[in-house]
């Protein structure tokens, strides 16, 4: 399961809502349905309501159950592009610019991104960083704030100041002193 690069590579894998329940089915059950309820590996898409049913048990789930997008009025295709904004560019996604492309109040916006970078956040607790790592564009430790910087900053160095070479005056400075004096 290859995951969309580029914006178009994005419209063309996640055109509908199914393709996006699709996508998260097989993300979800890579080896095909296995039920929650009695773990056996058999069920079927119910046709009234967007749930599997397990033809043992008959346990229904919801491909979405457990995960950010549980209960969600929201549509996938929107979760699935503000998922793609936000991993995709440097700085992030903007609240403000997202709800603009996506016709959507900025306050709703901005909750979702704060449930996905949550989401984030809960599945790098685990990570740990080792070896040689290189970042870029960034102060980090007590000197970040720029008053508390280290005096080894270009910036933020004195220069020496300027001796007199014994330059001469130019000839009007000249003639302005003789006649003060």
């Amino acid at each position: 399961m290859e995951m969309p690069k580029t914006i178009t590579e994005f419209q063309d894998t996640f055109k509908t809502e199914e393709d996006c329940l699709s996508f998260l089915q097989e993300l979800r059950w890579p080896k095909g349905f296995i039920c929650p309820n009695c773990f056996h590996d058999d069920g079927y898409r119910l046709e009234c309501r967007p749930l599997i049913q397990c033809s043992v048990c008959r346990h229904q789930t919801s491909v979405t159950a457990g995960t950010i997008f549980h209960k969600t009025r929201t549509p996938l295709r929107i979760w699935f592009w503000m998922i793609f904004c936000l991993a995709s560019d440097k700085g992030g996604a903007s609240s403000s610019r997202l709800a603009k492309q996506l016709g959507m109040h900025q306050a709703t916006v901005w909750n979702l991104l704060q449930k996905l970078k949550h989401a984030m956040s809960r599945r790098d607790e685990n990570i740990s960083l080792a070896g040689f790592i290189e970042l870029d564009e960034a102060i980090i430790g007590p000197h970040a704030r720029k008053e508390g910087r280290p005096s080894g900053s270009i910036k933020s160095q004195k220069l020496p100041k300027r001796k007199n070479l014994g330059c001469r005056r130019n000839s009007k400075s000249k003639k302005n002193s003789k006649q003060r004096s």
